[in-house]
């Protein structure tokens, strides 16, 4: 059931995240809080699906009407097109960026969200509690 999405989560693990965020061209300064400060919250909204992920002390908001791209903001200011889908048990994120298309895996198991990402050769995970 996806509905066991709905709610805040925050990181608490991660297995080669700093590989992605290398690969996605991400500042030393969003490295250097990703895992340790991000939370993400996860929301129906309007018949789609509203994700709230914060970094540090960035927030970025982003609300995708089920199977439609929509133009998003990276946390490093630049504009990208993305859509998600449902699945049974997970939802699933396509994000287009000048460079490549990340993948991201979002699924959840009693109290614990992981995250699986998948861009150009690097696969990354996130695991969150939560909140």
């Amino acid at each position: 059931m996806v509905d066991k999405l709905i709610g805040t989560w925050m990181s608490v693990s991660s297995e080669n995240f700093n590989t992605f965020l290398d690969a996605a061209g991400a500042s030393q300064a969003l490295k250097a809080v990703a895992i340790k400060k991000s939370t993400v919250t996860i929301s129906r909204e309007d018949g789609g699906w509203k994700l709230v992920r914060t970094v540090g002390d960035n927030t970025i908001q982003m609300v995708y009407p089920l199977g439609q791209e929509v133009e998003i903001t990276s946390f490093s200011g630049k504009k990208m097109k993305a859509a998600l889908i449902e699945e049974p048990g997970r939802l699933i994120e396509t994000i287009h960026m000048d460079f490549g298309k990340a993948t991201v895996v979002l699924s959840a198991d009693n109290n614990e969200l992981l995250t699986e990402i998948f861009f150009k050769d690097s696969f990354a995970t996130v695991t969150w509690q939560r909140v």
